[in-house]
């Protein structure tokens, strides 16, 4: 298995997905979805550059 690099997007998704969820965990930046589920937003964000490395195209 050969490690891809990810594409732009979805690396520029997924740190802003990561900025919000430790903005809103941290910073006390109230985001209505974000705010109860952080911890799963930045799960989403590690997922998605897994997914982004693991996957060719992504």
């Amino acid at each position: 298995m050969t490690i891809n690099r990810p594409r732009f997007i979805t690396w520029l998704v997924a740190l802003l997905l990561g900025i919000l969820a430790l903005a809103v965990q941290y910073g006390g930046v109230n985001v209505p979805v974000v705010s109860g589920n952080s911890i799963i937003v930045m799960a989403v964000a590690w997922a998605l550059l897994v997914l982004g490395c693991a996957l060719p195209g992504l």
